[in-house]
């Protein structure tokens, strides 16, 4: 009898072991019955009660937020807290100032790229329409944007009203002669050929050498008189109004800033002083160039070769 019992007893003892089963809850709120088999520092590896004869599954620690065992046994695996200590290097305010000036400098050359992909603009001049004339440039940037050509051209719709801007004077070689003024300016062509002093900017600074041609047309009175024999004027003489045709050349330096407002619209603003290197006086009727008494020939007259002055509040659209 007590063998058999003995028996008994450890028949039973085995089914339980045997069917006992182990309880697994995930932080994702999940539960399963499973057979765990072991548990290593940062995983768990167990089977399913529903299939024990099955793979084996096996599951991070950080994903069980707790473990019950058949014989009542808990565990839970808390989240190791690390302490990462953050180590802040000193840095150089030298290296700061690089960093931040080459940051800046890509800033400005992406800036340029964009404003410079087109490289012709044809520009209006609205400080010439105050003076009665029609001024129209074109100018292509070339050399990678250090490089501009500028090529100007006006004509004038009313008679100018600013005289002095053409250049002109009232000192003549002939005493008789008043009233000179220009009355239509018939072409003023140029060309300019700028270095941007600024470099890769979409404002930038620009100076070079420009030559310009110019036409006139105007007007000068004369009062002729004779002389007697002992070389006094005769009393009395007479007004007479000519014509003239005024051919002029310029040197000059033209020193501006062309913002880059826009991709397509640019303005300039310039400001150009040089010399007059050639001047060519020409009456409308030679032949009736003459004083009375045959001393004047008034197609050999002149005006004074002062400074002459063109400056520009151009607006333009980029292509």
């Amino acid at each position: 009898m007590p063998v058999r019992f003995l028996i008994f007893a450890s028949l039973v003892f085995f089914s339980l072991n045997f069917f006992a089963q182990d309880q697994l809850f995930k932080k994702d709120n999940s539960k399963l019955e499973v057979k765990v088999l072991e548990v290593t520092p940062n995983e768990v590896k167990y089977k399913l009660k529903s299939n024990p004869d099955g793979p084996l599954y096996i599951v991070n620690k950080s994903d069980v937020a707790l473990l019950i065992y058949a014989n009542g046994e808990h565990e839970t695996f808390p989240e190791s807290k690390q302490k990462t200590e953050i180590v802040y290097a000193p840095v150089s305010p030298f290296v700061r100032m690089d960093s931040l000036r080459a940051q800046r400098k890509r800033e400005s050359t992406e800036q340029f790229n964009t404003m410079t992909k087109k490289k012709n603009v044809v520009f209006v001049n609205s400080l010439a329409l105050l003076n009665g004339t029609a001024s129209l440039s074109y100018l292509r940037e070339f050399g990678n944007g250090l490089f501009s050509i500028h090529l100007p051209v006006s004509t004038s719709f009313l008679e100018p009203s600013l005289q002095n801007s053409f250049g002109l004077s009232t000192n003549y070689y002939y005493g008789n002669i008043y009233n000179y003024k220009i009355t239509h300016k018939t072409i003023d062509a140029g060309m300019g050929i700028y270095f941007h002093t600024s470099g890769k900017h979409a404002i930038t600074h620009f100076i070079g050498p420009l030559i310009r041609f110019a036409q006139y047309n105007g007007t000068f009175y004369t009062y002729d008189y004779s002389l007697d024999q002992w070389g006094n004027p005769i009393t009395g003489y007479s007004d007479k109004k000519h014509g003239f045709v005024l051919n002029e050349s310029y040197a000059m330096i033209n020193n501006g800033i062309l913002f880059r407002i826009t991709p397509a619209f640019n303005m300039m603003l310039h400001a150009a002083i040089g010399t007059t290197i050639n001047r060519q006086f020409v009456a409308n009727d030679p032949n009736d160039f003459k004083s009375p008494n045959g001393y004047y020939n008034y197609n050999q007259n002149y005006t004074n070769s002062n400074p002459v002055f063109n400056i520009g509040l151009n607006v333009g659209y980029r292509f």
